[in-house]
């Protein structure tokens, strides 16, 4: 069962099995990866060509199309 915590308390119990925390100060658990966005990012638009970045756009016209009537 997913569950979502959201609140002012600064004392959550973490489940058991593991779970997505995202929280404003780093906290210290066990084997818990830590997301530094400085390290670790993904970008979509590296080493691509011509081509892919062209679908890239036809993408984005085709959901926002930018002044035509429809």
């Amino acid at each position: 069962m997913n569950k979502l915590f959201v609140g002012f308390s600064k004392q959550i119990e973490l489940p058991k099995g593991g779970c997505l925390f995202i929280d404003d100060e780093v906290r210290e658990i066990p084997r818990a990866p830590t997301f530094d966005p400085l390290k670790h990012c993904f970008n979509p638009l590296a080493d691509i060509d011509y081509k892919k970045a062209r679908e890239i756009v036809d993408v984005a016209y085709t959901i926002s199309p930018q002044g035509e009537t429809g």
